[in-house]
């Protein structure tokens, strides 16, 4: 495989993708690397995709024939979707060949589901955590419509299909009562009355054209990536929050962790629910905990600790969408303290931030995401309901 995204200095880390899609979504996050510029790793796709050249491969039956070094049919070809993703990226963790995977996939009607999230379960509990999963439901496009509006409903589909007589068999309905070359087939969706089709629902709105949402221009429709990320992250919120825990997220319409992905890029992660970071220093640790909105300080050192407003960047929703979101000059006096060796203090969140407001945090070597979640009912094992991390 080729390199995709390369850091203007010498850099040994990689990350890979592995993408059920062959296009979109390689193409979306491989431009979103190239905005940002310098970066500590490498990014590669698989399926390979280089920017400014033909896209992805025909026929997912032989996507994953050659691994790189062999020559040799990889045994994951023959596994259900999406349990063969999955085991594609812990074969490239085992060999070597990339430091941190990423497996991209979406809801479908793939028969595996189940065992691919135990499988990357069992592999983070024993192996490594390196290896992550990024779930949409519907798709990959329900995360695009985040960044332009918030919105919490379930789609049937990712694009409306009507029956071709002359195949005798279901079809993509591309134009969903937009006004391309012909008029829509009789159950097209029109995307406002019985909006069960995500690509028509954003054609009759305005946020993309055309196919745009299964192609490689998906990243040139998006306005501003915080809109989306933080969209993205009250919807999932909402489902945890508002529907049975029990419920797999496999199972959940909608829902979406992209956004992890795209902190992951921005060398960032989210600051959630269950999460414990630990700054480990010479004479002992600092720790931050967050629990619903409640987090957590806790000084394990034997001398004291100043936590303060430079730690702390405040930011707020924009009145207009394409706009770049508003830091705040001040932030409230409860986040800058002094810790005492083996002193707490807890922060309510809600006194802090809105629900159109965010932070980002530096603890330790990383920033960190951090914006409103609600209560959970009942208590939930965050690593168990959706591996993915980067801490």
């Amino acid at each position: 495989m080729g390199r995709q995204i390369t850091n203007p200095r010498k850099c040994p880390y990689t990350i890979c993708l592995v993408c059920e899609g062959e296009k979109t979504e390689p193409c979306f996050f491989l431009k979103l690397v190239n905005d940002l510029g310098s970066v500590s790793y490498e990014l590669h796709t698989d399926p390979q995709v280089i920017l400014g050249e033909s896209a992805g491969v025909s026929g997912r039956a032989v996507r994953h024939l050659p691994l790189q070094g062999s020559n040799v049919v990889a045994d994951e070809v023959h596994l259900p979707y999406p349990l063969n993703f999955v085991e594609v990226g812990k074969r490239y963790l085992d060999s070597q060949i990339y430091n941190e995977v990423w497996v991209v996939y979406d809801k479908d009607n793939h028969p595996a589901h189940a065992e691919a999230w135990a499988s990357v379960i069992n592999y983070r509990r024993d192996v490594s955590r390196k290896l992550n999963l990024v779930f949409s439901s519907r798709c990959i496009e329900y995360y695009f419509l985040e960044h332009f509006a918030y919105i919490e409903r379930p789609f049937e589909q990712c694009e409306c299909k009507a029956l071709d007589p002359k195949k005798n068999k279901l079809v993509v309905q591309n134009c969903c009562r937009s006004d391309r070359h012909h008029l829509p087939l009789d159950n097209a969706c029109d995307g406002i009355n019985d909006p069960i089709c995500i690509n028509g629902y954003a054609r009759r709105r305005g946020y993309w054209s055309g196919g745009v949402g299964k192609s490689s221009d998906a990243y040139d429709c998006i306005g501003n990536l915080w809109v989306g990320i933080i969209n993205a992250h009250r919807l999932k919120w909402h489902s945890l929050c508002s529907v049975s825990a029990t419920l797999p997220i496999y199972e959940r319409n909608p829902y979406l962790n992209t956004y992890r992905l795209t902190l992951r890029l921005h060398e960032m992660a989210s600051l959630e629910h269950g999460d414990v970071i630990e700054d480990k220093r010479v004479d002992g640790t600092v720790v931050l905990e967050r629990n619903d909105d409640i987090l957590t300080l806790k000084n394990q050192l034997n001398n004291t600790v100043l936590f303060n407003a430079n730690d702390v960047k405040k930011y707020s929703r924009p009145a207009v969408v394409s706009e770049k979101w508003c830091r705040g000059t001040e932030l409230p006096i409860t986040l800058q303290c002094v810790l005492e060796p083996g002193e707490e203090k807890r922060i309510d969140l809600t006194q802090i931030i809105g629900e159109d407001e965010y932070l980002i945090i530096r603890f330790g070597r990383y920033e960190y995401f951090c914006a409103l979640e609600g209560t959970v009912s009942v208590s939930i094992d965050m690593e168990s309901v959706e591996p993915s991390s980067y801490k």
